[in-house]
């Protein structure tokens, strides 16, 4: 009995201490935008008030983000916009996104450029199966224009190094600009803004960390 005894009593201090935020874990998948134009100073700001809280992130493309939700891998998503019946979303931010060169491609250069003659430059692209590839499909498809990418890569990280190494044009995020030499392109057609949505399983509660992030996240 007094084996028993303790093991319930070890229980209740981790319940306790999970409540108070003392102990406890929280895992958040995520798209590389939403990690770079959002996540991380909210992150910064959850460590900091509450070191004892062991925190996951996966870097994931929104499709592997939104599977991780769903196989209840993950507690909460942030991802660029996404539909689904069996989620929960909202809008956190907006996000703007520009096209860029290299200074290798300086006809792109000093003018403003349309998109029809932007199909006349290698694209840089993530892969089909991502919400990025279907966004730039949808914003060329609009102005009768295809969308096809000379160069896929695998994470959006991966763009801007291979539009500095003068592979081709890419779109990124504004805040994705700070330190690599490339130049943006003065586009004719104004590109979409996007959304950074929060994202969770309907009807499925939420640990104490996980709520506490949650909050973090929508302050911002």
């Amino acid at each position: 009995i007094k084996i028993a005894y303790e093991h319930i009593e070890m229980g209740e201090a981790e319940i306790t201490d999970s409540r108070s935020l003392r102990s406890g874990s929280v895992y958040v998948a995520a798209s590389e935008v939403a990690l770079r134009c959002l996540l991380l100073p909210v992150l910064k700001k959850y460590r900091l008030r509450y070191p004892g809280i062991h925190i996951r992130i996966s870097n994931h493309s929104t499709p592997q983000a939104i599977a991780a939700l769903k196989g209840g891998t993950a507690d909460i998503a942030v991802v660029p916009t996404v539909r689904s019946a069996s989620l929960t979303e909202r809008v956190i931010r907006p996000v703007n996104e520009v096209a860029v060169c290299s200074p290798y491609f300086s006809s792109l250069a000093n003018r403003q450029i349309s998109l029809s003659e932007l199909t006349n430059f290698p694209l840089i692209s993530l892969g089909e199966d991502t919400k990025s590839f279907e966004f730039y499909s949808g914003f060329f498809s609009s102005h009768g224009l295809a969308y096809r990418p000379d160069i896929e890569a695998f994470t959006a990280d991966q763009i801007l190094p291979m539009v500095a190494a003068d592979l081709g044009v890419g779109f990124v995020p504004e805040e994705f600009l700070q330190s690599e030499d490339v130049n943006i392109i003065d586009l004719k057609e104004k590109i979409p803004e996007r959304n950074i949505v929060l994202i969770k399983r309907k009807e499925q509660p939420l640990s104490v960390a996980a709520k506490e992030l949650e909050r973090l996240i929508e302050e911002c």
